[in-house]
């Protein structure tokens, strides 16, 4: 996981599954997070789209999951109640569904 050390700070007050359940996901990201040598917190929308390409999620439930995850960690490290997702084009969430 990169930046471990900020992510378990993140996590500590979510519940055991949700813990997992973010630690799967930051384990997923962490070679695209190594890759370009930053934080997710610091992606932009391009760097974020490349990461939830990566990560590969199985439907579109599954991708709102990831976005939401990547939200309220930008928003926990950035301290502020920004939505990374508001008013994202109809689709957004299926471009990043893996193809069987």
């Amino acid at each position: 996981m990169y930046n471990q050390g900020q992510k378990i700070k993140y996590m500590e007050d979510k519940g055991i599954l949700t813990q997992r359940e973010l630690t799967f996901f930051f384990n997923k990201i962490e070679d695209v997070e190594k890759g370009l040598g930053k934080d997710l917190s610091e992606f932009s929308l391009d760097e974020i789209k490349y990461a939830l390409s990566h990560a590969k999620p199985k439907n579109e439930k599954q991708s709102k999951v990831y976005c939401s995850f990547i939200n309220g960690y930008h928003r926990w490290v950035k301290n502020n109640d920004d939505n990374l997702f508001k008013g994202v084009e109809k689709g957004f969430y299926d471009q990043f569904v893996k193809s069987l």
